[in-house]
Parts: C-alpha cells; sequence; structure tokens
C-alpha cells in the first residue's frame, strides 16, 4: 500500500514512519512532504492510496489541501486521513465535509489505531466512489436523452434559467431556435421506428457540427429540438448559425441503404427583445417555428409581436368550433351552384345562417 505523509513537523513524521514500519500487517511503501505544495507535486506524477495529511501547516493548512485534491479528478483517487494535534471535534467534522475520510488526533496514535484508520479509510473512499458513480449515473439519466445523447427537456430549462441570469449581468441577449423536423411521421411510417431513431442520430449530428462549443442543443421530444446561443451581440449571428443547419440539411440522408430527403423548420427569437422570461422565450420560438411550417417549411422564421396575437385567434377558434359541435348548434343549409351556360349544378356550398 502507497502512503503519503504530508506534515511539516519532521518529528511528526518519524513517529507516523515508525508506526507503519513496525506494522506486521501491511506492505507500506511511505513517501514524504513537508508541505501542502510538495505533496500536491507528488500527487501529480505518483498514484498514492492513503494521504496522511496534518491539519495545521503554515501557508496551507490541511483542510486547503483536500479541498484542492477533491477538485481534481485526477488527484481525488486516494482516501485521506487528518492527523491534529487537535482534540476538537469540529475541527474532525470540517475536514470529513471537506472530503477526508477519517481524523486521528496525534496524542492517540498507535499502531493498532493507525493501522484500522488506513483500513477504514480506504473501505470508505471506496464506498463514497461507487455512491458517487451511482448519483452520476441517476443524473445522466435524468438529464440526457438516451438516443440522442443531447440534453433533454429538464436539463434544458434549469440551463436556460442560468444562462438569462449570466445575461443580465453582462447585458447581451440570448438566441433561442425552436426546431422541428419536416414530414417526420412520414419517415417513420414508410420505413420504421428504427429508421426514425437513425435520423434522429443523424440530424443532431449534422446540427452539432453547425454550433460553437458553447451553445445549448437539447431535444425536447419527438422531432422537436432546441438550440440556446448566448452572448448574442446582433441579429445576424443568429442568422450565421440558422443558415448553417439549412445549408447542412441539403445533402440527402442515408437510411438502411435508401436515400431520403429531410427538412427543418425553424422559428427564433431572443431574449430580452422577445420575451422577458425563459418560459416565455421558449413559447415565442415555438410560434415563429409554427410559422415557418405554415409558410412552406424547410425555413427559417423569426418571432415577431403579432404572432402571438394570432396564434391565440386561432386556439380561440378552434376551442370555440370543438364546443360549438359538441353543443350541436351549428345549422348547415347547402346552397347549389350552378353553371350559367349549360343550367348544371356544379356543386353545393355549405354555411350556418347563425355564423
Amino acid at each position: 500500500m502507497r502512503i503519503l505523509i504530508v506534515d511539516d513537523n519532521v518529528i511528526d513524521i518519524a513517529l507516523l514512519k515508525r508506526e507503519l514500519d513496525t506494522s506486521l500487517l501491511c506492505d507500506f511503501t511511505i513517501k514524504t512532504s513537508i508541505s501542502v505544495a510538495d505533496g500536491l507535486k507528488k500527487l501529480e506524477t505518483e498514484s498514492f492510496d492513503v494521504i496522511l495529511l496534518d491539519y495545521e501547516m503554515p501557508e496551507i493548512d490541511g483542510i486547503e489541501m483536500i479541498i484542492e485534491i477533491r477538485s481534481k479528478p485526477n488527484l481525488g483517487n486516494t482516501a485521506i486521513i487528518i492527523v491534529s494535534a487537535s482534540l476538537d471535534s469540529s475541527v474532525a467534522l470540517n475536514c470529513i465535509e471537506a472530503g477526508a475520510q477519517d481524523f486521528i488526533p496525534k496524542s492517540s496514535i498507535t499502531q493498532v489505531k493507525l493501522y484500522q484508520a488506513i483500513i477504514h479509510s480506504r473501505k470508505r473512499f471506496e464506498m463514497e466512489q461507487k455512491m458517487y458513480e451511482s448519483y452520476l449515473s441517476v443524473k445522466t439519466m435524468a438529464e440526457k436523452d438516451p438516443l440522442t445523447g443531447l440534453h433533454n427537456r429538464y436539463f434544458f430549462d434549469e440551463n436556460l434559467q442560468m444562462m438569462i441570469a449570466a445575461s443580465q449581468r453582462s447585458n447581451t441577449a440570448i438566441g433561442m431556435l425552436a426546431l422541428d423536423l419536416d414530414n417526420f411521421k412520414h419517415i417513420n411510417d414508410s420505413m420504421g421506428h428504427e429508421a426514425g431513431d437513425l435520423l434522429l442520430k443523424e440530424v443532431v449530428a449534422r446540427i452539432k457540427r453547425c454550433l460553437r462549443v458553447n451553445d445549448g442543443f437539447a431535444r425536447l421530444g419527438g422531432d422537436e429540438f432546441a438550440i440556446t446561443l448566448s452572448n448574442i451581440n446582433a441579429i445576424s449571428e443568429i442568422n450565421m448559425v440558422t443558415d448553417r443547419i439549412t445549408n447542412a440539411f441539403k445533402e440527402q440522408f442515408e437510411l438502411s441503404g435508401k436515400k431520403v430527403t429531410c427538412t427543418m423548420s425553424i422559428g427564433a427569437a431572443l431574449y430580452p427583445n422577445d420575451a422577458p422570461s425563459g418560459s416565455e422565450l421558449v413559447k415565442c420560438a415555438d410560434i415563429a417555428m409554427y410559422r415557418a411550417k405554415q409558410g412552406g417549411k424547410n425555413g427559417v422564421c423569426f418571432y415577431e409581436s403579432h404572432y402571438q396575437a394570432e396564434f391565440n385567434r386561432r386556439f380561440t377558434i378552434q376551442n370555440d368550433i370543438i364546443d360549438t359541435l359538441a353543443d350541436s348548434t351549428f345549422r348547415l343549409f347547402y346552397q347549389p351552384i350552378f353553371c350559367d351556360q349549360g343550367k348544371n349544378i356544379l356543386g353545393f356550398e355549405s354555411f350556418d345562417p347563425l355564423a
């Protein structure tokens, strides 16, 4: 077992080494450092199973070293035992909360206690690592779309709130793109869901190549996607992204040996110009996207304020029609359409005289 002792007191180092050297219960390889800085250097080039760390040291103390180690994944695979002259229980708790696995007062160090602390701290560390890996696994499942690997709606909503807070501090805008594949249902119905899933993966790969590293990209459900563009200073920056995405879809997709043409309708909105909040921003981008579909699909539409009124009016009419049909209040009359030359009936038009 490889052990690193970090202590500015050479007498205390000698005491720890003596207790470890005389132990017949385990084979120890021991390295020492008389400062936190030197200990961190050794950790960058060597691996250790356990660190015996003094709590009180000049310049940088033990608890600061714990925080530094646990903040860096490449330095964090080591169990840490704090060895201190202090008997204060609050000091021990602070060290454990910072990431240490055990705490031993220097006044009570014996060969047996030291050996037990090392073995127990290693086991605790292994258990903590397993718990952390389980947490990361659950976190990934909660935040990632399993098919495409993109962030899902939950993470997207959370991240958007943080982006808006940062935007308010930096006084810059956020661009929001709502994207929806055109006629995706036809591909699913004609070629099967496996082909549809493959298409979604290929679509995501193409769009990723059009984005910056810090742009947000999420799958909100089905064939619906959203992109957040931070630090926007001009509409032209959004146009550059949408142009790249549109151009990326000009090349056909190959699914199971067949060439498939797939296009994308994109709606764009800007915070805070178009919306005062994240939820409103998403809604504005969605409305613009539906407008792009109504305009013939395969295009980009920027949100305009009157779109909201039109959308609300259409929604109200649709609901009113459903209620009217349910109440059977329609009275339809059929009026014949005559040809003025042959005096033939060409058809009928229906109308509701109460409308």
